[in-house]
């Protein structure tokens, strides 16, 4: 129960700006890394425990937060990425799903079943994916159906 805590409140700590920082990182091979500062600036924050910042900045360092606020300089050589009508949030992380995994979830035959693992019954082609992403949701933790006792292995995506 307390990974579950704990993953629920990690969901605060990611930004969902996948399609803004995807448009600024499309020629890369690689994907983001956490190279040079990036400073998203203009949009509405909303902060969920400190309130809403109009026109705000985040400013992220070496891949990590470093400041949320209004009126952030950009540093030297930082990415900007300009937020203007758009909303930076914290990233929704779903503690327990089971989004994108096929009917292979519950196993009727036996009560106790710890050799399934949830990544054998994974669709990485759901386009509930897709949705879950636009809704802001930046992770999950998929787990088998509820007819097992013990009902094997759960996966992060």
């Amino acid at each position: 129960m307390a990974i579950f805590r704990w993953l629920c409140s990690a969901g605060l700590m990611a930004l969902t700006l996948a399609p803004l920082i995807a448009a600024q990182t499309a020629n890369s091979q690689n994907g983001p890394t956490a190279g040079p500062d990036m400073l998203i600036r203009n949009g509405t924050i909303l902060t969920i425990t400190h309130g809403v910042i109009q026109n705000g900045s985040v400013l992220v360092h070496n891949g990590k937060i470093a400041q949320i606020g209004a009126n952030i300089p950009a540093p030297a050589g930082a990415t900007v990425i300009d937020a203007n009508g758009k909303f930076v949030m914290p990233g929704i992380i779903d503690c327990h799903s089971h989004l994108a995994l096929d009917s292979d979830v519950n196993e009727a035959t036996n009560p106790i079943t710890p050799s399934m693992n949830m990544l054998d019954a994974f669709v990485n082609t759901d386009k509930g994916l897709y949705q879950a992403l636009a809704g802001g949701v930046t992770s999950l933790l998929l787990l088998h159906g509820s007819a097992n006792m013990i009902g094997g292995q759960a996966v992060v995506i």
